[in-house]
């Protein structure tokens, strides 16, 4: 399950890329009720990309990070 703030509260400052994301699985959240099954499908096929997008970017900014560190 996606954990979204649903307390109506101001988002942090848009990061680019993690903002869409996040925006983005948001409304595919709360639009899934009123979804049919294939829609349904599609939207967890779209959210399971997004997923990848996101652990493989963050996995890129690990690396670098690590890459930093381990220099002296």
């Amino acid at each position: 399950m996606i954990a979204t703030s649903r307390t109506g509260s101001a988002a942090p400052p848009a990061r680019s890329a993690s903002s869409a994301c996040s925006s983005r699985c948001c409304a595919v959240e709360l639009a899934a009720g009123s979804m049919s099954p294939p829609e349904c499908q599609s939207a967890a096929r779209e959210l399971a990309a997004l997923q990848k997008a996101s652990m493989s970017a963050l996995d890129r900014l690990l690396q670098s990070e690590e890459q930093r560190t381990d220099t002296p």
